[in-house]
């Protein structure tokens, strides 16, 4: 006890003389060397000659004194006080902590839904798409396209093509019969393995196809395929024997260009060579509203993949616009 004591008288002694020396330099001595600021407080308390006057109040200076030398004065803290706040700061810091991983789990789940509902939506897009398509196929075919034999004669074909277009376009949209042109193509890239009556009947309707409106257009595959090593160029002849005898223009080539061989024994070419044919009847192939058209001013397709063998069917498909 009488240590404390001792101790605590002394503390409060050595504080007194430092603030002693504080006054004597900050007020004192600044007062002595004409500081203006200790005139100017000076002259504010003889000016107002406050009976309550108290210099610790009053003054200023004196009052920032006190209050930096008492009641600023560092305060020691028992270790248990310092660990307690070292404890209440860490569990502080656990708080935070668990506060942003809650956080994080609640953004990590919207994020899942969100991209879960994405996906859902995306595969409800893609269903109902493939139902569309498969729904404008299904109308399409029915509607729009019309598969034929060549068992019967040319003219048998060219009257069901004719009946087919009256109820199907001109009957339905109200399209006359001279605004209705076709696009044929014909697929002679294996000519030998078609009998050659129905080569015939392919270039009668072929013909027919294209004078019946001088604004239709052909596309004929040439022939790459022969039974006959080195006979390759006498189909190519045949090909040409029927398009000059139906007096068709065959100066435009084009060639459908495919990316890689189905099979590494596969020789069939990348290229296949073509021919745009336009009816001879007409004078300019200018005329046509398919001389502008990619395939004309090109020459070319764009790369394709190419199909296996025995999806390379021959004959003729006629499209009507």
């Amino acid at each position: 006890m009488g240590v404390a004591v001792g101790n605590g008288n002394r503390d409060s002694g050595n504080r007194d003389l430092r603030l002693k020396e504080v006054v004597m330099r900050e007020w004192c001595e600044a007062w002595a060397d004409g500081a203006e600021h200790v005139d100017l407080e000076v002259q504010s308390v003889l000016l107002d000659k406050s009976d309550s006057f108290d210099v610790t109040k009053d003054i200023p200076t004196f009052r920032r004194l006190v209050q930096e030398h008492f009641l600023a004065a560092p305060v020691k803290r028992s270790s248990v006080e310092l660990d307690t706040i070292e404890v209440d700061n860490f569990n502080l810091m656990m708080k935070k902590a668990d506060y942003d991983v809650t956080v994080y789990q609640i953004w990590e789940k919207k994020c899942a839904n969100a991209h879960a509902a994405m996906d859902h939506a995306r595969r409800d897009f893609r269903l109902a798409q493939r139902a569309w398509y498969a729904d404008a196929a299904e109308l399409f075919l029915h509607k729009f396209t019309k598969l034929l034999t060549w068992e019967e004669k040319a003219e048998s074909i060219i009257a069901q093509i004719v009946t087919f277009r009256r109820e199907n376009i001109m009957i339905p949209t109200g399209t006359p019969h001279d605004k209705i042109a076709m696009v044929c193509s014909v697929n002679w890239a294996s000519l030998s393995i078609i009998p050659v009556p129905a080569q015939e009947k392919q270039a009668a309707v072929l013909t027919w196809s294209l004078y019946d409106n001088l604004m239709s257009v052909a596309a004929v595959l040439a022939p790459v395929w022969a039974y006959s090593k080195g006979k390759l160029h006498l189909q190519e002849e045949a090909m040409m024997k029927y398009l000059t005898h139906g007096c068709h223009n065959v100066d435009y080539h084009f060639s459908i260009l495919f990316k890689d061989q189905v099979d590494q024994r596969d020789k069939r070419p990348l290229m296949y060579p073509g021919r745009l044919v336009f009816p001879g009847a007409l004078t300019e192939a200018s005329k046509s509203p398919w001389f502008n058209c990619d395939l004309r001013r090109l020459c070319r397709t764009g790369e394709i993949s190419q199909m296996s063998a025995s999806a390379m069917k021959a004959g003729l498909i006629l499209r009507l616009t």
